[in-house]
């Protein structure tokens, strides 16, 4: 119920017109889908860019500083405006360097599940990595989640616990995540309404 109430408050407010823009930049500029960026920005920080309660992770994508700095390294002399002393927290480097992670792991889902991964799939190498996406897809569905991913465990419990303390399985967990990032992206996809 809380989290369709935060869905359904977003459709009261704007698009801030500057973010927006940087959205539509990165989404044709590195090519994926700009309504999967607003889903993970929402999912990763309600587009409130700030530090993580539960890691060093910040900003509007929640980068740790060590990906941040990789993806820059790596992919920054390929994009235009991309900066490679940018600060962590600058939300077009943000952005543009979602969108690349975005689209490194959906190339490497693909070859890996041999068929297009779904968008929750994309949305847990975010949250997890490509290493622990490519651990939990190919585990037992019957097993529990945590006891596959101790080391994400404990800051992301509420992917692997229900409200009422049981531990998902590796399968509960997929369907849940699936089901939470395919709403978010069914809401952005009518109505970008969100205020930076």
């Amino acid at each position: 119920m809380k989290y369709l109430i935060a869905l359904l408050m977003l459709i009261s407010v704007n698009v801030s017109a500057s973010v927006d823009k940087w959205f539509d930049y990165a989404a044709k500029e590195v090519g994926v889908d700009k309504t999967l960026l607003y889903t993970f920005a929402f999912k990763e920080s309600s587009f409130r860019p700030r530090k993580s309660n539960n890691s060093s992770a910040t900003g509007l994508f929640q980068f740790k500083e060590q990906t941040y700095r990789w993806l820059l390294y790596k992919y920054g002399n390929d994009y235009e405006g991309l900066a490679m002393d940018a600060d962590i927290n600058d939300l077009f480097t943000q952005t543009m360097l979602s969108a690349i992670y975005i689209r490194r792991n959906q190339a490497s889902l693909k070859d890996y599940l041999k068929r297009e991964p779904t968008m929750g799939e994309t949305y847990m190498t975010h949250l997890l990595g490509l290493s622990g996406t490519k651990k939990l897809l190919g585990a037992k569905l019957d097993l529990p989640a945590s006891a596959i991913l101790t080391y994400a465990y404990n800051g992301n419990k509420k992917w692997f616990v229900t409200s009422s303390g049981k531990h998902r399985t590796v399968s509960q967990f997929r369907d849940n995540l699936n089901y939470h990032i395919k709403q978010i992206y069914g809401n952005f996809a009518n109505n970008h309404s969100v205020d930076i």
